[in-house]
């Protein structure tokens, strides 16, 4: 069985911008989030997260946080379909992404946020399905 540690997270994109400069979050809406798994090389793949937030104190926050995971052997040619990547990886990244957004707002003289949990297996399975229907198509 393949085994796999996390390697290393940052930051790939920062911006925080005032509300009324940035209107992609609409008025009931104040959270955007997904992710998307990458190949990295033979043994090393990434989770990026694309997380926008419209914060109570008038500014927006988008940011892509990428976090490597490494594999002891090969990874498969293709990741899609993958339930370690798609479902458990993201859910073990996720506390990293939660504490910088956290840390960001805090630094940057605002009231920090903590986000909810989310169900990276409905979510992942979503991912999956999504892939498999449109390789049959």
């Amino acid at each position: 069985m393949m085994q796999f540690k996390l390697k290393e997270s940052k930051i790939i994109k920062l911006l925080l911008t005032p509300t009324d400069e940035d209107n992609e979050l609409s008025g009931s809406e104040d959270t955007l989030f997904d992710y998307t798994a990458r190949k990295i090389d033979n043994r090393d793949f990434s989770i990026i997260f694309d997380f926008r937030y419209k914060h109570l104190e008038n500014i927006n926050l988008r940011l892509n946080y990428q976090v490597i995971f490494e594999s002891d052997s090969d990874l498969p040619e293709s990741l899609d379909g993958n339930k370690f990547i798609y479902i458990n990886a993201p859910a073990i990244a996720y506390p990293f992404l939660r504490a910088a957004v956290a840390n960001i707002f805090l630094q940057s003289g605002y009231s920090p946020i903590m986000l909810s949990s989310i169900n990276f297996q409905r979510l992942g399975n979503k991912k999956i399905e999504k892939m498999q229907s449109v390789k049959s198509n």
